[in-house]
């Protein structure tokens, strides 16, 4: 059984003060509950993974780097939720195995500006995950197109 963590008190270069514990491990990708932030990622094999948070997308130092040890685990998923976090503008990436890699759940990608090109520039995190909100509100409930006019991909 898993003891229940303690929550941490982490201060960002902005000085604003952020709690964090263990999150939601149902949905990957990046959650807005209420004014938190629930990030989770899927990694297999990994004793530990790191969330790096960057202010800018420009930044190559994280503005925080949160360790997600053993109590933020459950199975091959790691999740942590910051209390009081929006993240508006935040890019974030995750490391593991001294690896970094962008969410493959992120919504919205920076760093592939260039559309098409092929070779990434050489920092490693350079493609990272948007901290963005799901706040869009369609006016219809339902598409307003039939199947008949619709030309689906697969």
């Amino acid at each position: 059984m898993k003891q229940k963590s303690k929550m941490v008190l982490m201060t960002m270069k902005n000085n604003t003060n952020y709690e964090f514990l263990p999150g939601d491990f149902s949905k990957l990708g990046v959650t807005h509950i209420g004014k938190n932030t629930n990030f989770a990622v899927a990694v297999s094999n990994a004793k530990q993974v790191i969330l790096k948070l960057f202010r800018n997308p420009s930044d190559e130092e994280p503005e925080i780097s949160i360790v997600l040890g053993e109590e933020y685990r459950n199975g091959d998923i790691f999740a942590v939720l910051i209390k009081g976090f929006t993240g508006q503008g935040y890019t974030y990436a995750y490391e593991a195995d001294g690896k970094t890699f962008a969410d493959p759940y992120s919504k919205l990608l920076s760093g592939r500006e260039e559309f098409g090109r092929a070779e990434l520039p050489c920092r490693e995190s350079i493609v990272r995950g948007y901290v963005s909100s799901n706040t869009y509100k369609f006016k219809n409930k339902k598409p307003a197109y039939g199947f008949d006019e619709l030309i689906i991909y697969k």
